[in-house]
């Protein structure tokens, strides 16, 4: 069933059932060559854009991590054993 326009809700249903769905949507047309997609296909090509010259600076400038959660902190907070067997 073609959804998109009212003629198919006519073409499948009897007319009383037609009307009582037809009563219950609103159409809204959006043109067939663009939509809310591209909007938001647009934003996260330009998202992953920045992120991939973020990326390819801090590798160019080494940047590293300093972690201060040590695996003996993370051995006691999470009360984990850490003795071989």
């Amino acid at each position: 069933m073609n959804t998109h326009f009212e003629k198919s809700f006519y073409e499948t249903f009897e007319r009383d059932e037609a009307d009582k769905i037809l009563e219950k949507i609103a159409f809204h047309y959006t043109p067939k060559h663009g939509s809310w997609l591209n909007v938001a296909e647009i934003e996260i090509s330009i998202l992953k854009r920045e992120v991939s010259v973020w990326a390819a600076e801090r590798n160019m400038q080494k940047k590293g991590i300093e972690w201060s959660f040590t695996k003996e902190k993370a051995a006691a907070k999470f009360k984990l054993n850490t003795q071989q067997n």
